[in-house]
């Protein structure tokens, strides 16, 4: 029994000391050659120079479109159509007629007044001759010229009535689909037909009060909308509201748009960027070459390798050539246009820097340069047809 448990605990005493062997010796010295190993073998990553550029900051928001001068052109009084004259989608001037109202019993008894105001004007003419002679008396005269500007009264009330049976268009626009047909009956205030001045447009924005000291007229706007994917039309700030409305702590902007080929048209959504203050010189980047994480934005940057302690020379690649390590940065980063991201702090004008293969990287990594393949890094990316 004593030797039984004395060869038990020689077996445990083994068996211990084989894992505690292997825990605290081997393991760990194949790990740190595996390490080692791996971290001498070169990594392929892509690279990028780091390079200023002229960087405006724009303010980017959704707004809606407005005529420059739209209105519903309804009837000021009631009758029966009886003239129409445009196309739905047709370009008229202003004074153009585009609808007329049966008249005809008001221009009779328009022609019916002007024969009382000739009347009414012969008799004051005759009244007025008669007083230099001093057959009439004065309160004769009086009577005469107050009959004829009571005649001239009702004419141009008349004129004025008969004026409303047409239609015109008050400014220069596009008419749209008419609402009305001929010999219909239409009341007072009936829409008949709607007429919008197309160019140029306006555009409606509500921006942060943030930004009210940033925005000013006459700032460069460009406009798109996802009905013309790849169009971007232009125009500039024509008008900023000149209070902050009180529950959204938002003000009104208002901008011009040229729309030449009339694409734009009232009530579309767009999206529009605003340029403001003066450009700046930024050093620009590729998103592709920021590592975003909750430390952070990080870069790594190539660099040469330093020579190992205890030697005096760098060391090389097969080739010859030195051989180039990957060294993380940490950067401060700004807006973002089309592919690349401003970079504030951080890094300089001409340092090379990793844009594809940063997952495979840490600090200190060798690397291979391979920039076969060209990654996006366009300021205003545009859309590829298939």
């Amino acid at each position: 029994m004593t030797k039984r448990m004395i060869y038990m605990l020689a077996t445990l005493a083994v068996v211990f000391g084989l894992v505690f062997l292997w825990v605290l010796v081997i393991k760990p010295y194949f790990i740190s050659q595996f390490l080692a190993a791996r971290a001498d073998q070169a990594q392929t990553v892509a690279s990028v120079k780091a390079a200023e550029a002229e960087w405006s900051e724009t303010v980017r928001l959704v707004g809606t479109l407005n005529a420059l001068r739209g209105t519903e052109l309804a009837a000021e009084v009631s009758g029966v159509v009886t003239n129409i004259h445009f196309e739905a989608g047709q370009n008229v001037k202003a004074g153009d007629v585009l609808i007329e109202l049966r008249a005809d019993s008001d221009i009779a008894k328009l022609n019916s007044l002007k024969a009382t105001q000739d009347l009414a004007q012969r008799n004051f003419n005759r009244s007025a001759s008669l007083l230099k002679k001093g057959n009439v008396s004065r309160s004769t005269y009086d009577s005469q010229y107050a009959a004829l500007n009571s005649a001239k009264a009702n004419v141009a009330e008349q004129q004025a009535l008969v004026d409303k049976k047409i239609i015109r268009a008050p400014f220069d626009g596009v008419v749209g689909i008419k609402r009305v047909d001929l010999g219909a009956f239409v009341n007072v205030g009936t829409d008949l037909v709607t007429l919008q001045q197309l160019d140029p447009i306006h555009i409606d924005l509500v921006l942060p009060q943030q930004k009210l000291s940033v925005i000013h007229v006459d700032e460069p706007v460009s406009v798109t909308s996802d009905a013309y994917p790849g169009m971007t039309f232009t125009g500039k700030v024509t008008g900023i509201d000149p209070k902050v409305d009180p529950d959204t702590r938002n003000f009104r902007v208002q901008a011009t748009i040229e729309n030449p080929d009339r694409k734009l048209v009232p009530g579309m959504f767009a999206t529009a960027e605003i340029t403001v203050g003066e450009p700046k010189k930024l050093i620009m980047l590729p998103q592709t070459a920021i590592t975003y994480n909750a430390y952070g934005e990080t870069v790594f940057v190539v660099q040469t390798a330093k020579p190992k302690e205890g030697e005096t020379e760098v060391a090389k690649n097969e080739d010859g050539t030195p051989r180039q390590v990957a060294v993380q940065k940490f950067v401060t980063v700004g807006q973002t246009r089309g592919d690349q991201v401003a970079i504030l702090k951080g890094i300089s004008p001409g340092d090379e820097v990793v844009s594809s293969g940063q997952l495979k990287l840490k600090n200190g990594t060798r690397i291979v340069i391979n920039n076969s393949v060209t990654l996006p890094n366009e300021a205003d990316p545009q859309v590829q047809d298939e």
